[in-house]
């Protein structure tokens, strides 16, 4: 079983098949650095995860994403651009382009998604809450993205910090769009997949 979901040792215990994480990827001729004027200092777009549809326990941690909506909005100073929408388009991919930085937060049973990737991607600085100890081989706090902590003590300072220090910023972000473009792109996914299904 291959898995984006950072409990594959639960699955393959439950399972009784050998399961391994599998990451998510991104498309690069959508998804990657613009010479557009930046707008907004912090951007988020995605589902809030009120819905009915998930079963009760399907969010491990807190579900931060009405929290941080709620210290953003009175945030003075910060530029935000804040939609709830899963719709991923060439608009959305400029808005990404446009922000300085840009929130991602786990989604159900602690998945990274590829909201992850398409920031990553894009020369935007990944804000992003703190990461399963499964996906911290590829995702590296102050390396290739920025975290913050799950009770959000540390998250007005770590945007002021980085909308005042943009060069930091910006060598985060060299880093991860380098790395990215060229290991986790889905064609990079579909090489992976082939070689693992090789060895098989």
């Amino acid at each position: 079983i291959l898995t984006p979901v950072p409990e594959m040792e639960k699955y393959e215990e439950i399972s009784g098949v050998r399961t391994e994480l599998f990451p998510y990827g991104f498309d690069p001729l959508t998804f990657s650095p613009r010479p557009i004027d930046i707008k907004y200092d912090i951007g988020f777009s995605g589902a809030l995860h009120q819905s009915q549809h998930y079963p009760n326990d399907a969010f491990h941690v807190e579900n931060l994403r009405p929290k941080i909506g709620a210290l953003l909005q009175p945030m003075e100073g910060v530029r935000t651009f804040w939609k709830s929408s899963d719709v991923t388009s060439k608009e959305y991919a400029a808005t990404i382009n446009s922000s300085r930085m840009w929130i991602a937060t786990l989604a159900a049973y602690g998945d990274v998604t590829p909201r992850f990737y398409e920031v990553l991607g894009s020369g935007t600085l990944l804000f992003c809450q703190q990461i399963p100890e499964a996906y911290k081989f590829l995702l590296k706090d102050g390396i290739n993205c920025v975290t913050f902590k799950d009770d959000l003590n540390d998250f007005e300072e770590k945007i002021r910090f980085y909308i005042n220090h943009p060069d930091e910023a910006a060598r985060i972000t060299q880093v991860a769009t380098q790395f990215f473009h060229n290991h986790c792109t889905w064609s990079a996914r579909a090489g992976a997949l082939c070689k693992q299904l090789a060895e098989l």
